[in-house]
């Protein structure tokens, strides 16, 4: 290992990162990188003692607390067309598959019996489709039902 990869590998570490043997094999017999590493370690931690504010070393419960008790909200929400198209490319595979090349050779190989537990599973898929999005949808849904008219209720 040459000095400018002891050096590179140093300065890729994280902060109180162990260093590796192979970069105390080297500082051991090398003066000038020892020296160096020593003097970059020590610019180091006179930067973490002289920062404008003044930091801890474990920043995770703090910042964990923050992101949970913000009002930010990170939610995505997927509009109704969307929903609607996708609903409609499954029910469309669960209609025009049997009439697909593929299925052809699956029943060549596996038989007849094939086509009700494919049209089962498409089904089921279309129907936990439809339930999630109607359920990620309750109070757009809500509102469209408050809206509508006494008799279609």
């Amino acid at each position: 290992m040459n000095c400018k990869q002891v050096q590179e590998l140093f300065l890729e570490m994280d902060n109180d990162s162990r260093i590796p043997l192979a970069v105390h094999l080297h500082t051991f017999f090398c003066p000038r990188c020892r020296r160096d590493i020593a003097l970059l370690a020590a610019r180091f931690d006179s930067l973490r003692e002289e920062a404008p504010y003044p930091m801890d070393r474990d920043l995770c419960e703090k910042v964990m607390k923050e992101v949970f008790t913000s009002d930010v909200s990170y939610e995505h929400e997927v509009s109704l067309t969307q929903w609607g198209v996708v609903g409609l490319v499954i029910l469309m595979s669960l209609v025009l598959i049997p009439f697909s090349d593929s299925f052809g050779w699956l029943r060549g190989h596996f038989g007849r019996g094939l086509e009700l537990p494919v049209s089962i599973v498409l089904g089921l898929a279309l129907t936990i489709f439809t339930l999630v999005g109607i359920f990620s949808h309750m109070e757009g849904l809500k509102k469209l039902m408050e809206r509508l008219p006494k008799r279609f209720q």
